[in-house]
């Protein structure tokens, strides 16, 4: 499959999950970033899923080889989340959002 192909895939794609979930608005470019953060994403998990048959020692990969690099990846993802919970919880007043800057240093201007 050609670059220029598989490109083309991976922006139908994701206009379709822009669409379901109910953006009215993409530029092509957003269209081209997303498409290839996606690409970018399969490339990885299907390299991450190679090396795990490597580890368990076969030379192909099995759905089994999925599964497990697919749950690596939702733990972590999981984690991830609640330890950014568990930061905001503790430290939440000393992280700023970029509006609550934009808004104090407003109304510093003259």
């Amino acid at each position: 499959m050609s670059d220029e192909f598989s490109r083309e895939i991976a922006k139908r794609s994701i206009a379709r999950v822009c669409v379901a979930l109910d953006y009215k608005y993409a530029t092509s470019s957003v269209l081209d970033i997303l498409a290839d953060v996606m690409s970018n994403f399969v490339q990885t998990l299907g390299e991450q899923i190679r090396d795990q048959a490597e580890i368990s020692g076969r030379c192909l990969p099995g759905i089994h080889d999925a599964i497990a690099v697919l749950d690596q990846a939702v733990s972590f993802s999981i984690s991830l989340y609640f330890s950014y919970e568990l930061l905001m919880d503790n430290y939440g007043f000393l992280l700023a959002s970029s509006t609550d800057i934009l808004e104090r240093a407003s109304g510093f201007c003259i």
